[in-house]
């Protein structure tokens, strides 16, 4: 626990490997399979090669402009047809919305798409 400033910044700048670790919990630890994955992995070198990994591969997605724009294009016509299709009805946009930009980030990711509002994705 920090109560100053200066404990704050020896503590995430100067000591930030000692303090870098994740807690480690039986229900993370049953859940993310021995905690190896990026997100609750502890740190260390493994972990610093995951997140290069991790990293090089999204500037890679990131690179292909033209993937992305064909997407994002692809996903916004089928919202503005379900928005017209409710043809004035209120309706909450939210959930169309998270699930557009889940298509998004799936499609690039996976190369598939939800093509139904209930699908559920299975053997990724």
């Amino acid at each position: 626990m920090a109560s100053t400033s200066e404990a704050v910044n020896e503590m995430l700048v100067t000591k930030s490997a000692d303090y870098a670790g994740r807690p480690q919990t039986y229900a993370l630890y049953t859940q993310s399979k021995g905690c190896k994955d990026i997100i609750l992995g502890d740190y260390g070198p493994e972990w610093k090669l995951q997140r290069k990994l991790f990293t090089s591969a999204l500037r890679q997605y990131l690179s292909d402009i033209p993937l992305i724009e064909r997407r994002v294009s692809t996903q916004a016509e089928k919202l503005v047809r379900f928005m017209e299709e409710q043809d004035g009805k209120p309706f909450d946009p939210a959930d169309c919305l998270m699930r557009g930009v889940a298509n998004v980030i799936c499609g690039i990711t996976f190369g598939k798409i939800a093509t139904r509002p209930t699908q559920i994705w299975t053997g990724f």
